[in-house]
């Protein structure tokens, strides 16, 4: 076995992990040590029916703007799960805004100046699993829904934001079939297989979504503070 120098070696043992540095290492995506619940059924059906078009909702374009893109998408659909309360006060706060940061982000960044709450019951079972991670509904900005059809998909992008570029958000495989694909320019796709949660970066790399299954492909995206599951990122990196 090859030996280090020993002054590498008493340096490694002596090693810290730091959450900021690791997020913004560089990487594309990590396996969080997260167990995701086997949902009923019924739960993936209400997402299919009850999410409707993401862009439209989040008004990432104008009328100007659909013919032209509209090409880069088929079928991308969502459901916000929680966020802010008063939705007409929300979009005409962040208005412009989504030019620079995508929906995430600006959740995040008012997070402290609007009301933000569930649109589900206290006993529904996706809100009862985001809370087992974040007991403190403070550490969360938005949770949804990312509904894909058989034979939907999402053209390679990298989703806006101004101030970050590292892992940045919780992707939860709920619902999800042979067939579906999740890349990453030059990094190739993400090992993601159904139940199983990861930390992803959309804001560095170009990444694309389709799904050559036959069923729906249902994701729970959360975007929280990651520094409240700081421990749970460390044992998770150090478990890979």
């Amino acid at each position: 076995m090859h030996k280090f120098p020993k002054l590498i070696e008493e340096v490694s043992q002596n090693n810290q992990f730091d959450l900021d540095n690791f997020l913004n290492s560089g990487i594309p995506w990590m396996k969080l040590n997260i167990p995701v619940p086997e949902f009923d059924q019924t739960v993936f059906d209400r997402a299919v029916e009850q999410s409707t078009n993401w862009r439209e909702q989040w008004k990432f374009t104008s009328k100007q703007e659909k013919i032209d893109i509209d090409h880069q998408v088929k079928e991308w659909n969502g459901q916000v799960l929680f966020g802010p309360s008063d939705w007409d006060n929300w979009m005409d706060l962040t208005l412009g805004q989504n030019k620079d940061n995508d929906e995430d982000r600006l959740c995040m960044m008012h997070r402290n100046s609007i009301d933000f709450s569930w649109r589900l019951n206290e006993s529904h079972p996706i809100r009862t699993f985001v809370e087992d991670i974040f007991p403190n509904q403070k550490d969360i900005n938005i949770v949804n829904f990312y509904v894909l059809p058989p034979g939907g998909y999402l053209f390679p992008h990298v989703d806006q934001c101004e101030a970050h570029s590292g892992l940045n958000k919780i992707y939860v495989a709920l619902n999800w079939s042979e067939g579906n694909e999740f890349g990453f320019y030059k990094w190739g796709n993400a090992p993601i297989i159904e139940r199983t949660a990861y930390l992803i970066n959309n804001y560095r790399y170009v990444h694309w979504v389709l799904n050559r299954s036959d069923q729906p492909r249902v994701v729970l995206d959360i975007g929280a503070n990651l520094h409240s599951i700081g421990n749970l990122i460390e044992e998770s990196f150090k478990s890979q």
